[in-house]
């Protein structure tokens, strides 16, 4: 066994499915699973849930060491999304709402990454592949938030991303600068704020002061995020898995 494969084999396990009361984990469906409750685009809607439920089973596989499951499995997912992304193209090419824009995008690197788990999985190479996952499904969740207008999963989904999007790049001194650099979490907070009380900001403080302390720790010469990094990044993503519970726990996302 490789050592990369077992460096992801300890990776937490990510689930198939969440209910509302059970504990969140830094990936799930959870926003998703609201939004087939009510939704513009429901039919759409539903096969995103479902490419996500099979992305996380995906995973797994990958934990129960099978790999030649999760590989089939990859695939049908891959199947899938060409269909699903198809439709979301037509869906934004006829839609002249402006805040469809980012849409595209993310279609790109949906399949963009999808495509590396495929040659990932291929030759045996598990680096960080549950890091990428997470990630997308994130992007299919801001995706499907978005055609349904749903503003407060949107805004809440690009912090998620803000903070997800780092994590297959822990590898990657270079660009993990560069993202960092960007500052798309403080961004996303603050659009985020003026959606709560102001009674309820504290946990977005947090998350800003968490994210600076993770900034200065990502520094250094090494290529690899170094264990002090590591350390940052996960009080921070605990952070956040804090504040994501407790906004479902209060139905925060139950309307737009």
């Amino acid at each position: 066994m490789n050592r990369s494969f077992r460096q992801a084999a300890v990776l937490p396990v990510l689930l198939l499915s969440l209910a509302a009361a059970s504990p969140v984990r830094a990936c799930d469906s959870s926003m998703l699973t609201i939004l087939t409750g009510s939704s513009i685009q429901k039919e759409i809607t539903t096969k995103t849930l479902a490419i996500c439920q099979k992305i996380q089973q995906t995973g797994e596989y990958l934990n129960g060491f099978n790999i030649a499951a999760a590989r089939r499995l990859h695939r049908e997912v891959m199947e899938n999304w060409l269909q699903t992304a198809t439709e979301l193209t037509t869906l934004t090419s006829q839609n002249s709402n402006p805040g469809f824009s980012p849409v595209s995008g993310l279609l790109m690197n949906i399949s963009r990454d999808l495509g590396k788990v495929r040659r990932q999985l291929d030759s045996d190479d598990m680096t960080l592949i549950h890091e990428i996952l997470e990630a997308t499904i994130t992007r299919i969740s801001l995706v499907s938030a978005v055609i349904n207008d749903h503003q407060k999963m949107r805004k809440f989904l690009d912090i998620e991303l803000a903070i997800f999007s780092l994590r297959p790049f822990f590898g990657d001194h270079t660009e993990l600068q560069k993202l960092i650099g960007e500052n798309h979490l403080h961004r996303a907070t603050a659009e985020f704020r003026p959606l709560l009380l102001a009674s309820e900001t504290a946990e977005l403080d947090q998350l800003d002061a968490h994210f600076n302390i993770f900034h200065a720790a990502s520094g250094g010469s090494e290529n690899r995020l170094s264990p002090a990094g590591h350390a940052a990044f996960q009080v921070l993503l605990n952070r956040f898995i804090s504040f994501k519970q407790s906004l479902l726990n209060r139905q925060f996302f139950n309307t737009p």
